[in-house]
């Protein structure tokens, strides 16, 4: 009965719109849940057996996708707890991605950019390292490529001058274009970055000026090419 009653409340708080404050309240008091004032959604993977779950977490084991809601994620001790209870990689272990820390009645945004950032990782486009996945990590990540369609045109757009180009020669060039970017257009710092010499980064250089002329100087171009090239680095080719 407790258990049913903890899934009823989840539910309610993860409801889009979420339900009304009073409901939550009540069925938390019969519950005996403390009502916390942020909270972060994480979704697992499979897994043969539920983790140890520190104090105050609500869990769902029967959904399609396990979800937790986790009070107060930030607060002294909790990350390192919910690490230990997470752990990805080892015998037994769940995946899990943990999506950002958020007032309660937003916890069904937590949870879709949980569920966002897990289809991100199932592409290769977040790393899946020991531990669970945090978005706060990775939400540069989750911004660009929030629409994959829209993030696939900026690409074609501003990186269709690279389509003269051979395929290595494409990433050879985009990568350097990338670092000349990033690093205020210091040919010495984007040879050390990228392991090359400082005259083939020059000799680089002058390709892309010859590929990309003018954008190289239109704010908005650069900005909006430093985009592409940063979803090309995350996305596989079209």
């Amino acid at each position: 009965a407790a258990g049913d009653r903890q899934r009823q409340l989840l539910e309610l708080i993860l409801a889009d719109p979420p339900a009304r404050p009073d409901r939550i309240a009540a069925l938390a008091r019969a519950s005996g849940w403390l009502v916390p004032a942020h909270v972060a959604v994480a979704v697992l993977g499979a897994g043969p057996d539920a983790p140890l779950l520190p104090p105050g977490v609500l869990a769902d084991w029967t959904a399609a996708d396990p979800r937790l809601l986790i009070p107060d994620p930030d607060g002294p001790g909790r990350q390192a707890a919910l690490d230990r209870a997470l752990l990805s990689r080892t015998p037994g272990g769940r995946t899990a991605v943990i999506g950002p820390t958020v007032p309660l009645a937003r916890a069904a945004q937590s949870l879709r950019l949980a569920r966002h950032a897990r289809a991100l990782v199932q592409a290769g486009a977040i790393p899946d390292r020991r531990g669970p996945v945090r978005c706060d990590q990775h939400l540069s990540t989750l911004l660009i490529l929030a629409d994959e369609d829209l993030a696939a045109a900026l690409r074609r757009r501003r990186l269709a001058p690279l389509d003269r180009l051979r395929p290595t020669q494409r990433d050879r060039i985009a990568e350097t274009l990338l670092a000349w970017l990033q690093l205020g257009e210091n040919a010495a710092e984007v040879a050390q970055r990228i392991h090359v010499h400082p005259q083939t980064v020059r000799y680089r250089l002058r390709q892309i000026q010859d590929l990309f002329g003018d954008q190289l100087r239109d704010p908005d171009c650069r900005f909006e090419l430093q985009l592409a090239l940063r979803i090309r680095t995350l996305t596989p080719p079209p």
